[in-house]
């Protein structure tokens, strides 16, 4: 769902396998059952904004405030967003972006925005730093904002900023500012998955002899009989043979079959 990731993952595995390669001779080395799980160092991710990055990875949904619809104007809340904001930028995941962007649109309100400044200031988010000095500016808020004692203790470039912004106030929505391309939604990120992932294949279902390159982690998590193949049964070659009993599924039906697992497609040939 990242090509960012995709890249890391692809360097991280080529750092394994050179570091393999020393170790053992070409018919000596471990199996990919075997070799050490993989290790990705994402080193400026801040841990809980990674996790609401995975959970949309994984559901193409996200929710800060874990059920808790109330807080979603929290200070803590807005700045959790635009540290998401900061990883979705940083991963090329342009659907995160728009949505993290419509989240913190809705969530800016006076109480907030001073802080929510701030922070977009010093994580240099200026995108959404723009939209909280635009919506400061505003007739009907800015007063109310100024005279608060927030705003005493706001840093001295950032009030001046607010000032001189007010000379010429213009308020659009953040989304005006926003590019029109909307990502891929998680539909179309493992359809193309289905079609293209073979280099993150970690499994091979074998047709009547033709390999099909597969990923473990898809089937599991949509199938108990390939949860089941994969926690207990699975071979040390990750080569499954593909049979129902004694017969053996045309490849027309098996791949309908796999296009249901990875997203959903109902549609028979």
């Amino acid at each position: 769902r990242s090509d960012w990731l995709r890249a890391r993952v692809r360097e991280a595995k080529a750092g394994r396998d050179a570091h393999l390669s020393k170790l053992f001779e070409a018919d000596s080395r471990p199996t990919q059952r075997d070799c050490p799980v993989l290790e990705v160092k994402l080193v400026e991710a801040e841990p809980a904004a990674f996790r609401m990055v995975l959970d949309y990875i994984y559901t193409d949904q996200i929710d800060p405030t874990k059920g808790f619809r109330e807080r979603h104007q929290s200070n803590e809340v807005v700045l959790s967003m635009m540290q998401v904001y900061m990883l979705a930028v940083q991963f090329h995941m342009k659907r995160l972006e728009n949505l993290c962007i419509n989240y913190l649109e809705a969530s800016v309100n006076h109480k907030n925005v001073l802080v929510a400044l701030k922070n977009a200031s010093q994580l240099k988010l200026f995108f959404i730093k723009e939209f909280c000095l635009r919506f400061i500016i505003k007739d009907a808020t800015y007063n109310q904002i100024v005279m608060s004692k927030e705003f005493e203790t706001l840093d001295q470039p950032l009030m001046v900023e607010i000032i001189r912004r007010r000379q010429t106030p213009q308020l659009r929505s953040l989304q005006e500012d926003a590019r029109s391309e909307t990502g891929p939604t998680i539909h179309d990120d493992l359809r193309y998955f289905l079609r293209n992932g073979a280099e993150f294949a970690d499994i091979s279902l074998v047709l009547e002899g033709t390999p099909i390159p597969s990923h473990k982690a898809v089937l599991a998590a949509r199938s108990s009989y390939f949860e089941g193949m994969v926690r207990s049964f699975c071979p040390p070659d990750n080569k499954v043979i593909v049979s129902i009993g004694e017969m053996v599924p045309s490849r027309q039906s098996f791949d309908s079959l796999l296009r249901y697992i990875y997203y959903g497609d109902v549609v028979m040939p």
